[in-house]
C-alpha cells in the first residue's frame, strides 16, 4: 500500500488508467512513441511498459514531467471519450497533475516501521522494502530499511534445505 503524496498520486494515476479503460502496456508506449514529444533537454519522450506499470502501482514517481505529461494527455483523452465528466476534481487537468507529481518527487519513500527492532521484515516483505527513493535524500529515519544479508542468506538456505527435500521442484 502507497502512503503520503507518492500513494496519493500512485492511486490518482490509477484511477485515471481505470478511467481510460485500462489500455494494455503496450498501447500506452506506442501512443507515447508515436506523439512525437521532446523534453526539456530536446530528447525523444519514450518510456516503458514497467514504468508506467511502477507508477500506477506506486512503486515510483516519474522523474521528468514531459514523460508523464504525454501519458496523461493519452489516458485522459481516452478517459474523456468514456466519460466527459472526471469522477475526481482535477482527474483530466494537466496542472493539477503538475502540483500533485512535484508533492509527490518531494515526498520521500516510506518505509513501515517495524514494531520490534529486533524482529526482521519475512521474506514476502523485500519486495516492499525499496531502498532507492528516487532523489530525496537520506537520512537517520531511513535506517529500517538498510540491512545486512542475513535474511536473504537464510531464505536461500531455507530454499535449497527444500530443493534437497523435494528433488528441486
Amino acid at each position: 500500500m502507497a502512503l503520503g503524496q507518492r500513494g496519493t498520486f500512485a492511486d490518482r494515476f490509477a484511477l485515471l488508467y481505470a478511467e481510460a479503460g485500462n489500455p494494455p502496456l503496450k498501447r500506452v508506449t506506442v501512443a507515447v512513441a508515436s506523439a512525437g514529444r521532446v523534453d526539456e533537454r530536446g530528447r525523444a519522450v519514450r518510456v516503458s511498459a514497467q514504468r508506467v506499470s511502477d507508477w500506477r502501482r506506486g512503486r515510483n514517481v516519474p522523474a521528468r514531467f514531459a514523460v508523464l505529461a504525454t501519458v496523461l494527455e493519452m489516458l485522459i483523452g481516452h478517459a474523456r471519450k468514456r466519460q466527459p465528466q472526471p469522477v475526481v476534481a482535477g482527474l483530466y487537468d494537466l496542472e493539477a497533475w503538475r502540483a500533485l507529481w512535484k508533492e509527490a518527487l518531494a515526498s520521500p519513500a516510506a518505509a513501515p516501521e517495524p514494531e520490534n527492532v529486533d524482529e526482521q521484515p519475512s521474506a514476502e516483505d523485500d519486495s516492499a522494502l525499496c531502498p532507492y527513493q528516487g532523489l530525496a535524500a537520506y537520512g537517520e529515519a531511513d535506517a529500517a530499511r538498510f540491512f545486512g544479508r542475513e535474511r536473504a542468506t537464510r531464505a536461500l538456505v531455507a530454499r535449497l534445505g527444500q530443493a534437497l527435500i523435494t528433488g528441486g521442484s
